[in-house]
């Protein structure tokens, strides 16, 4: 049939969202190891010429414009990455009717298309921000959640409805709260992260908002290293029916030194000085999160986690490729 597409290997992903940042990374990582890729997406703010490329550069891409809601086409895969939602904390405070629809009401059509799919691992993109604010101590999957944004209660609720949904199905699902992800392609976005919305303002000589002095604390993980990870838990052999697990590096780095880092990049490559004056420190907003260090023994004892990429060598690599 015309609507149907069949591969009849476990090498195979779904990926929701994947006109995405992470999406778009993670679509070429899978691409280039030779799996078939199938992407949805929306483009309710994808990014569509990064899609364009994944098409030209690789046949093994099976692109699908469409709301997950909508989504009846006839596809089969051993593994789905659920990475679509509405992502920027900001925006889930300004439109919080329409995070509730994208995060939340979103979940039951994606866990439909897993099962028409035939899935057997099902992995979900949460978020450390379902922590809150926990100080400056390292937080591991056991610490109590303090959901403070719309966006952090969005990603609780379908954190607790895919627990629920494990107990009477055979998927192995890895629910994966990400700390700070960064490097990689970049989506240009008004909402986009720190190092994109620092970076293009630097270059440009305008004036950047730092943070409590940068005195404000996270806890990085390159976008390499996150792909890395997600084919570790495609191919691991452990058996489980729902973890949580945290995705980050356990190291505590301040925003100043993170802006020391890029500063330093920046004037190596683009050969020109940044005024210290034109950094703007303001108090961190109430919905914000100060302090998030993850504890992530949990992925380096299942899945032998190591990062590769350390925040230096990823900074410049990111300001090499900007």
């Amino acid at each position: 049939m015309a609507n149907t597409y069949k591969l009849k290997t476990k090498n195979t992903c779904i990926i929701t969202g994947v006109a995405g940042y992470i999406g778009l990374n993670l679509a070429e990582f899978f691409l280039k190891q030779d799996y078939k890729v199938y992407g949805i997406d929306n483009f309710c703010s994808g990014d569509r010429k990064g899609i364009k490329k994944l098409k030209i550069k690789f046949k093994n891409f099976i692109f699908f414009e469409s709301d997950v809601e909508k989504f009846k086409k006839k596809i089969y895969g051993n593994n789905l990455i659920h990475l679509a939602a509405q992502s920027s904390v900001q925006r889930s405070s300004l439109n919080p009717i329409e995070t509730i629809k994208m995060n939340i009401l979103s979940l039951k059509p994606v866990l439909d298309i897993a099962t028409r799919a035939k899935v057997r691992n099902f992995l979900f993109a949460s978020s450390s921000a379902v922590y809150g604010d926990h100080g400056k101590k390292r937080i591991n999957e056991q610490s109590k959640t303090n959901a403070k944004s719309i966006y952090a209660i969005s990603k609780l609720a379908n954190e607790i409805k895919l627990s629920l949904f494990s107990k009477k199905s055979k998927m192995k699902i890895s629910i994966l709260r990400f700390f700070n992800v960064y490097g990689g392609q970049k989506k240009k976005s008004k909402y986009s992260s720190v190092i994109n919305l620092w970076t293009k303002r630097i270059i440009r000589n305008r004036k950047i908002i730092l943070h409590d002095k940068g005195t404000v604390i996270r806890d990085f993980v390159h976008i390499d290293d996150l792909c890395n990870l997600f084919k570790k838990i495609i191919v691991s052999p452990k058996i489980y029916k729902c973890e949580i697990f945290n995705v980050s590096n356990g190291l505590a780095i301040k925003l100043s030194y993170f802006l020391k880092i890029l500063l330093s990049s920046i004037e190596k490559n683009y050969e020109k000085k940044y005024s210290l004056s034109k950094i703007v420190n303001k108090k961190t907003p109430s919905d914000a999160i100060r302090f998030s260090i993850g504890d992530n023994k949990k992925i380096v004892n299942f899945f032998k986690y190591k990062s590769k990429i350390t925040l230096k060598n990823g900074i410049n690599q990111f300001i090499r490729d900007y």
